[in-house]
């Protein structure tokens, strides 16, 4: 393999050496997909819904900081998604109502009146502490909090993740049916889970985000834990709607989402190709997220056969390289 990715005392040369909700969840979902995107940096396009979310994230953080522009949302939305796209995205089916839509969710969010009695504390806030040594180098855990809230009337605080959505959530549904205490219990005896338990628990991995801000933004403000709140406020599209979910985080999931994300950063801080590879055909049990994977087709175009050969790695390598 080339220089630009070979490891060295078992730390990456790129020097990253910290991991983000979204590194870990990527992993959690697909370990080979990783590979591809964080390892061989082969970046997934832009879409339309990635750049309708973006675009929707950034016009709620400029009129949060500047509440003067609470009434210049439509020119604020329009050159977000300007920014965020392209002439193809902006006239594609999904792209041609984003601004309309946009709009359509920010009138409905009206965060002023729907947060009344919650000061603002932070916006995009950021989140960089000490996760886990690995060989003697310190790997940070890496977030952003979209928006961290402290109430008025009493001693709590509320950390909020903006989603945008294409339709209502079956938080029942998306959550997975069974307890994770009845999860936990099996992965603490080292018994195998059942499929129906695996895929409770890979439900369950989305909801390690608000852990984990739970934690490290009680760790970094020396706050209670007890006394942050968490919350998903997902932003739907069509029609236009907006739908607050608190989730109730025990202190089992988090120290067990806590303890999951050290383990994932040690296996990538100490990640060997080989046996990596080896490992991803042993571990790969679900395929429910390759329906809208980018890398199916030309690169992973069979789910049961995910690897690459030295050649092939060589050559996408390669290619990057003349890319810049």
């Amino acid at each position: 393999m080339s220089d630009s990715v070979i490891v060295q005392n078992n730390i990456d040369l790129r020097k990253k050496q910290h991991i983000s909700f979204s590194e870990y969840y990527l992993y959690r979902q697909c370990p080979f997909r990783w590979y591809l995107q964080y390892y061989l940096g082969i970046k997934e396009p832009a879409n339309e819904f990635l750049v309708f979310g973006s675009a929707i994230h950034e016009s709620i953080e400029e009129i949060l900081k500047d509440s003067s522009k609470k009434d210049k949302i439509g020119d604020i939305l329009r050159e977000k998604i300007k920014e965020n796209s392209n002439s193809t995205m902006a006239n594609s089916f999904f792209g041609k109502n984003m601004a309309k839509d946009g709009v359509d969710i920010l009138k409905k969010l009206n965060f002023y009146e729907r947060f009344r009695g919650i000061d603002i504390a932070g916006i995009e806030d950021d989140l960089y502490l000490p996760l886990v040594e690995v060989n003697g180098i310190q790997i940070y855990f890496k977030g952003f909090i979209d928006f961290l809230g402290q109430y008025q009337k009493e001693d709590r605080y509320i950390v909020l993740d903006w989603k945008s959505a294409i339709k209502e959530w079956n938080l029942e549904k998306k959550i997975g049916t069974i307890p994770f205490s009845e999860i936990n219990k099996k992965i603490k005896n080292n018994e195998e889970l059942t499929r129906e338990e695996y895929e409770s628990l890979s439900a369950k991995y989305f909801f390690g985000q608000t852990a984990l801000y739970q934690h490290f933004t009680s760790e970094k403000y020396e706050i209670d834990v007890n006394k942050i709140d968490v919350e998903y406020c997902t932003l739907i599209r069509q029609p236009a709607d907006v739908k607050e979910y608190r989730i109730n985080v025990t202190d089992e999931f988090r120290e067990w989402a806590l303890e999951d994300i050290k383990k994932v950063a040690k296996e990538i801080y100490t990640f060997k190709e080989g046996q990596f590879l080896n490992k991803v055909k042993i571990e790969r049990k679900l395929k429910k997220y390759c329906g809208f994977c980018f890398y199916k087709k030309d690169i992973c175009n069979d789910c049961e056969k995910q690897s690459l050969s030295k050649e092939e790695v060589k050559i996408i390598e390669e290619n990057l390289q003349k890319n810049g």
